[in-house]
Order: structure tokens, then sequence, then C-alpha cells
């Protein structure tokens, strides 16, 4: 699983959203610089169909967004 750095938002979670929707992985992650983008990808990335695991590192958040396997 690679981790993508992004920059803040709007940019970062657009530029997320899109990196998911063009590419469709299992698992990915990315480093983001602000709490506004991960407030907006803990919303956004169940609506694609992803789990989401936050952790900050170093002043910057490791969002990790993993499929939901569908029943």
């Amino acid at each position: 699983m690679d981790t993508v750095e992004l920059p803040g938002c709007p940019n970062g979670s657009l530029l997320a959203a899109s990196y998911l929707l063009s590419r469709r992985p299992h698992k990915a992650a990315f480093l983001v610089p602000d709490r506004d983008c991960v407030a907006v990808l803990k919303y956004v990335l169940p609506l694609l169909g992803y789990s989401v695991r936050v952790e900050e590192r170093g002043g910057a958040w490791l969002v990790e967004a993993s499929a939901v396997e569908k029943a």
C-alpha cells in the first residue's frame, strides 16, 4: 500500500476521492497536513465504500482507507 501525500483542503480531499474513484484500490493511505482535510475525508470516504482509520504523525495525519466488503 502506497502512501499518497496530499495538500490541504479543499484540494487534498478532492485528490483523495479522485484517486480512489479512478483506481479503486482495496487499501490506500493519505498523508494530509490539516484537520479540516481529515474531517472531510472521514465524511466522504465511507460514501465511496471505504472504512477510515486516522493516526496523527508529527503534525500531519495519516488517513487509511480500506474497501468495505459488500455482503
